[in-house]
């Protein structure tokens, strides 16, 4: 099964973040939310607050540190369009920016991965992965050998056990080639 990547490593980043502050995670997470929509993200060079509103965030400190940046532009003769044009030249650079994180992690993903040219009828071998709270100890690290019923597309295979199991029962499902 093929899942969004980008999603689960936002909620990855946000346990981790939440992990670490210990305790009543449900009062903390806006601060934590914040944080990180404040953060400037390594595949976009912006944080995603300036992405969506094109300006940096204002925080405490920039009060008291007299930041100007936003009230300047609350002062031009035309606010609006100076927040939508600052908003586009934003966006503009994200998506270039996203494009290129694209890239990269598509050329990072081709060099890891191989083809795979199987068909049904075949035989083959399933990783089957122990339990993390169990040692794999001298367990054997592929199961098999199982035939391909069919394809159901570039990644998944239908298969079949070769062999019934103790109970008479024939292993059938779609497993993920990788």
């Amino acid at each position: 099964p093929e899942a969004n990547g980008a999603a689960e490593r936002v909620i990855r980043t946000i346990k981790q973040m939440l992990t670490a502050l210990r305790g009543k995670w449900d009062e903390k997470l806006p601060y934590v939310n914040f944080a990180y929509n404040t953060a400037v993200h390594e595949a976009t060079g912006h944080s995603p607050f300036e992405a969506v509103y094109g300006r940096q965030a204002l925080v405490p400190s920039d009060l008291r540190l007299g930041r100007k940046d936003y009230s300047d532009v609350c002062a031009s003769a035309d606010p609006i369009a100076k927040i939508t044009e600052k908003l586009c030249k934003v966006r503009e650079i994200v998506k270039v920016q996203i494009g290129k994180q694209g890239e990269r992690q598509l050329q990072r993903l081709r060099s890891k991965c191989r083809d795979i040219h199987v068909k049904p009828g075949d035989l083959v071998l399933l990783n089957i992965p122990t339990a993390e709270h169990k040692p794999r100890g001298l367990n054997p690290k592929f199961h098999g050998p199982y035939r391909v019923l069919n394809k159901i597309n570039d990644n998944s295979y239908e298969v079949e056990a070769t062999k019934p199991d103790r109970r008479g029962n024939t292993f059938r499902q779609v497993v993920h080639a990788n």
